[in-house]
């Protein structure tokens, strides 16, 4: 039956940690190892199946009692024998879910989690719990000191930095749609200069200083455009943003889309202006294609950008210096 090992997802979308998930599962030896993943919606769901990976939807984002229980219930009937935790909430969850029933516990650390820095009852329960886990990951060196740095209680043995990779096995069953192509598919002209972001539309994404710097090139360089492939509760705002600096054609607001590479493929330079990180899968994603990346030097991204070597990292959040930058 092979060793039983559980991805534990607090989430219903496919983003950067989720992403991570689905490549170690699709990469595991299954003459050794048996994936199974629990997430909070069907939506998520749907990517771990398309794979022929065992999914179950039991959502534990708020950390709701009788969602344990399920959780509990599928852990006993499924003979699980690690689970593998996916950020804070779901790795308290697998604690609980497990009590006594003798289950490894990895705790993987996605991100520089903000609310680390103020007292409050996420942390509180966080410093209890994390000692209990039998290893935490962290996405890269830098995560782990921050981390670290916030709860003095934690072993700092017991926490391993783990970089993410990027899974050229995907990319190379991917059939990417010649740029011209694409292009005259989603009207856009094919002798603009292309600056892009892919990505979720939060405020920690910090898209807002990119379409403030690119304001300010186009009154340099007006024969440029700037994608934007993303959903969330942000869009509003930046769309109102983009009006503000009468830029409505010539930044396109393409929401979410599956076919990243496609886009990927048609941006000059992909831009990551955010305000904190891990070690996105999206700067991985945009280098495996070669793409010209410029970004803030924030979480684990110097250890994978060497500033004018193989990117352009911005220190701070003014618009000129990342402006500078796209010149």
């Amino acid at each position: 039956m092979g060793y039983k090992v559980l991805h534990l997802l607090s989430t219903k979308t496919l983003n950067g940690a989720e992403k991570v998930a689905l490549d170690i599962c699709t990469n595991l030896d299954t003459n050794t190892f048996k994936p199974l993943v629990v997430c909070a919606g069907k939506e998520l769901r749907a990517y771990f199946e398309k794979e022929d990976i065992n999914s179950f939807n039991i959502n534990i984002s708020k950390l709701n009692i009788k969602e344990i229980f399920k959780l509990r219930k599928l852990i006993k009937s499924k003979n699980i024998n690690l689970i593998h935790a996916h950020d804070v909430r779901a790795s308290i969850a697998a604690k609980i879910a497990s009590t006594n029933l003798n289950i490894i516990i990895i705790s993987h650390i996605h991100v520089e989690y903000d609310w680390l820095k103020n007292i409050s009852i996420l942390k509180i329960i966080d410093g209890l719990f994390r000692g209990s886990y039998d290893l935490s990951l962290a996405c890269s060196m830098k995560v782990k000191k921050f981390y670290c740095s916030f709860n003095k209680k934690c072993n700092k043995d017991k926490v391993i930095a783990l970089p993410n990779c990027f899974n050229f096995a995907e990319m190379s069953e991917i059939k990417i749609i010649p740029s011209v192509d694409f292009k005259l598919e989603n009207n856009i002209s094919k002798d603009k200069f292309v600056f892009g972001y892919i990505g979720r539309l939060l405020n920690f994404k910090g898209v807002d200083l990119l379409i403030n710097s690119f304001s300010l090139f186009q009154k340099k360089y007006p024969n440029s455009i700037l994608i934007i492939v993303g959903e969330g509760v942000e869009k509003a705002k930046l769309i109102n943003l983009a009006k503000e600096h009468d830029l409505t054609s010539k930044i396109y607001f393409m929401g979410y889309r599956k076919d990243v590479y496609n886009w990927l493929n048609i941006f000059d330079c992909f831009i990551l202006p955010s305000k904190r990180e891990g070690l996105p899968l999206t700067i991985l994603e945009a280098m495996a294609m070669k793409r010209i990346v410029i970004s803030t030097a924030v979480g684990g991204i110097p250890e994978l950008i060497k500033n004018n070597y193989n990117g352009l990292l911005i220190e701070g959040r003014n618009p000129l210096i990342l402006m500078k930058s796209m010149q």
